[in-house]
């Protein structure tokens, strides 16, 4: 009888280990996926909206899909410059870029995958196939706001003290670019030019989500584009999205500066800047891409000060 009560509380003990070093997540695919509380070996499948964020949260990824332009040399997008972090110096095995190295990913032996669903459709590699190798939470990686995102990934990781300092310092940061600016009052719009036409979203990555946090009002031609989404526009419309400060962004990792922006600008509207007031009173400011729309808070906080020394400069009024 002893035995046989010994035998049943070690099975009722190690059932309990078990479930304390375990969480249940429910991903954005409406999956229950039991996830380890503490997980140490991560593979993401995509770089900015992924790797980047759970850097930020104190956690260093084994594995990450990346950027490669030159076909040599692959990139975290958006993490040198937000996270300091690259493949290098991060020792993060790099993945894929357009075909992840399925292979690649179970030489790893992650104890967690965080799959991007918005990859899939260039990649061919589902959560279904991941989750042979290890636990998979799939994520809308770019469906979520800034707060929303990081939070989540830290419910997934547990680090969730990480999380609430950087949400602190985003609100004091947003606290101060409100009490400097005149938010409801002021207009403001971003836009670039796409293959003769002009694309826009409805909240422009991390840059756009500030604005909106702060309160600052958009065109209605940008306000009209449904909440998480993106349209293309005709050019001749440019003159809708005029406002008090318009934001252009260009891309850095893919070596473009502003004078590309400009070109590209000329040769889908000739002369834009004469139509639009904002820029013919110097109040267009440029900005790098990757950190105006990496989900991550260094980013954010960059942005806070660039947007505090252009729209509380009292002689740029």
């Amino acid at each position: 009888m002893n035995r046989i009560l010994a035998a049943a509380t070690a099975a009722v003990l190690a059932s309990s280990a078990v479930a304390e070093g375990t969480r249940t997540i429910i991903d954005d695919l409406g999956r229950s996926v039991e996830v380890p509380a503490q997980p140490l070996r991560i593979v993401v499948t995509e770089s900015q909206s992924l790797a980047v964020p759970l850097i930020e949260l104190g956690l260093m990824p084994v594995g990450s899909q990346g950027m490669m332009f030159d076909g040599v040399n692959a990139q975290m997008r958006g993490s040198a410059v937000t996270t300091g972090v690259t493949f290098e110096t991060g020792s993060v095995e790099f993945i894929g870029f357009l075909e992840l190295d399925v292979e690649a990913i179970a030489a790893l032996e992650p104890d967690l995958i965080l799959h991007s669903l918005e990859v899939e459709p260039y990649t061919g590699v589902d959560a279904g196939r991941l989750s042979a190798i290890a636990p998979v939470v799939a994520l809308n990686s770019f469906g979520r706001s800034l707060n929303d995102h990081h939070a989540k990934l830290a419910e997934i990781t547990g680090a969730t003290a990480d999380e609430t300092r950087l949400r602190a310092r985003y609100d004091a940061q947003l606290a101060q670019l409100v009490d400097l600016t005149d938010p409801r009052n002021t207009t403001v719009s971003t836009f670039l030019p796409d293959d003769g036409t002009l694309y826009a979203e409805h909240t422009w990555g991390v840059l756009g989500q500030i604005l909106r946090d702060g309160g600052f009002q958009f065109p209605a031609i940008i306000d009209d584009i449904t909440p998480g989404s993106s349209t293309k526009i005709s050019p001749e419309r440019l003159a809708d999205f005029d406002a008090d400060w318009v934001f252009l962004t260009y891309r850095t990792d893919a070596g473009e500066t502003p004078a590309d922006f400009n070109a590209a600008m000329e040769a889908t509207v000739p002369n834009w800047c004469d139509v639009l007031q904002a820029c013919r009173e110097g109040r267009v400011v440029f900005l790098p891409r990757d950190e105006a729309t990496t989900p991550s808070y260094a980013a954010a906080s960059a942005l806070m000060f660039s947007l505090l020394s252009h729209m509380a400069d009292p002689f740029a009024q």
